[in-house]
């Protein structure tokens, strides 16, 4: 039995709520914190945006 999981938007969607929240509480703890989670929010983005799925140069198989 096969588990279906999450497509990336949804993954990515999650992600930046978390990340959202993490920003929110750190804003109102200490205003520095919201450049330090803009910049890892901006890194992730950047490096969860590959297209993993069959058939394209990242997810393509030796067959």
């Amino acid at each position: 039995m096969q588990v279906a999981l999450p497509g990336p938007q949804i993954r990515r969607f999650a992600l930046l709520v978390v990340l959202a929240g993490i920003s929110l509480l750190s804003v109102l703890a200490r205003p520095t914190a919201l450049i330090t989670f803009a910049l890892l929010a901006f890194a992730v983005g950047i490096t969860t945006q590959r297209d993993n799925s069959p058939g394209t140069s990242w997810g393509k198989r030796d067959e």
